[in-house]
């Protein structure tokens, strides 16, 4: 009878060891890489601008989905990136979706659309000044442009800087912030360069 006692320990034992080999099983490989876009999209209120095609670009070294940084203090000349940290499309791509809502803009030109707005970014970045303080910095230029003949009717460059956190939470924070700016931005220049044009 004492014998069982013993039995019933040796197997739970047993339980408990199997089950801690399994945390020395090989395990599915995860993408540590963490992807981030501006945010849900506002519901942006109807504003009675004339319908505008929409086309927006970067420059090169921001096409990609890095997320950029510059250390102003100690190299203002160099751009780096975070390692683990992407945009989940360039930037370009995530500013064109909220223009888009913003506007009612497309892509390509409906039947009726007079005119385009083009938008280049220019700097989409994290700039520290110093090894705890932190800009976003964010410039761009809009051309709006006539479709009938490609004549720039209005051009206007909008440059944004949002004080934010000396981290990588800062900059996703503070360059979102800067980009639902422009967009705003830019519906101003567009309501005020058509209003009698339509």
């Amino acid at each position: 009878m004492r014998g069982k006692p013993v039995k019933t320990v040796a197997i739970m034992a047993c339980a408990l060891a199997l089950a801690g080999c399994g945390g020395l099983l090989p395990r599915p490989p995860v993408d540590r890489v963490v992807r981030h876009d501006f945010g849900p999209t506002p519901r942006y209120r109807a504003h009675g601008i004339p319908s505008t095609a929409v086309w927006v670009t970067s420059v090169p070294w921001l096409a990609g989905t890095g997320i950029h940084y510059r250390l102003l203090y100690q190299d203002p000349t160099a751009v780096h990136s975070y390692a683990s940290n992407r945009w989940l499309a360039p930037p370009a791509e995530l500013l064109a979706a909220r223009v888009h809502a913003r506007l009612g803009g497309m892509a390509q030109p409906a039947t009726g659309t007079r005119l385009r707005l083009r938008v280049t970014i220019l700097r989409f970045a994290q700039d520290f000044r110093s090894p705890h303080h932190a800009i976003a910095h964010m410039e761009l230029e809009a051309r709006l442009v006539r479709l009938s003949n490609g004549t720039v009717v209005a051009r206007h460059i909008i440059n944004i800087v949002v004080p934010c956190d000396a981290d990588i939470q800062g900059a996703v924070a503070g360059l979102s912030q800067a980009a639902r700016r422009a967009v705003g931005d830019l519906a101003a220049f567009v309501s005020a360069q058509t209003k009698g044009r339509d």
